[in-house]
């Protein structure tokens, strides 16, 4: 068998389903809180299911401006999933240097962790004109002057739940590579 990431993490989220997969810790003080398996694989499809809502095609690039956190593993396996390529992207880059990795790489959308890398965008979204998409995890203070759809990574992995049947199909594809 061939060794493709998403394939080879469904297999071990079938295997583990009910052990626990990713955790974070919500606040100082608090214990850490763990999602199954069988729950970080629901994310992962209803990340790849968002990311065919949102016009993504297979070998398009979607960019994760992001500290380690569960959010970024559901992004780079759900990006992964719909056939497409992540390019993670240092968080500490200038707007500058993000908007020259978002042009080089032609990049569709971004998922952005707070509100610090959603401004960066906001410096730079008019000079990115393949940039269809801005996704963030932390509440940001959103510009009315962007005409990019902008979506919480919650309301996405919403829209994909509701369009997860409709895309179940392209998703298996895309990961057998067919």
């Amino acid at each position: 068998t061939d060794y493709i990431i998403p394939r080879l993490f469904f297999e071990t989220a079938k295997k583990h389903a009910s052990k626990s997969s990713l955790g974070k810790k919500p606040e100082k003080g608090r214990p850490y809180a763990y999602i199954s398996y069988a729950e970080l694989e629901k994310r992962v499809r209803y990340m790849a299911a968002a990311m065919l809502d949102m016009g993504v095609e297979a070998r398009d690039r979607v960019a994760i401006m992001s500290e380690n956190a569960p959010e970024w593993v559901i992004s780079d396996l759900g990006i992964m999933s719909s056939g497409a390529l992540n390019v993670p992207v240092y968080p500490t880059l200038t707007h500058e240097q993000l908007e020259y990795i978002l042009n080089n790489c032609e990049a569709k959308g971004i998922v952005v962790s707070n509100n610090t890398h959603y401004q960066k965008v906001m410096r730079i979204w008019e000079q990115v004109p393949t940039l269809k998409f801005i996704i963030y995890v932390d509440p940001v203070v959103e510009d009315a002057n962007c005409s990019i759809e902008t979506l919480s990574f919650a309301a996405l992995l919403e829209k994909g739940e509701a369009s997860l049947s409709e895309h179940e199909a392209t998703i298996q594809e895309r990961i057998d590579g067919t």
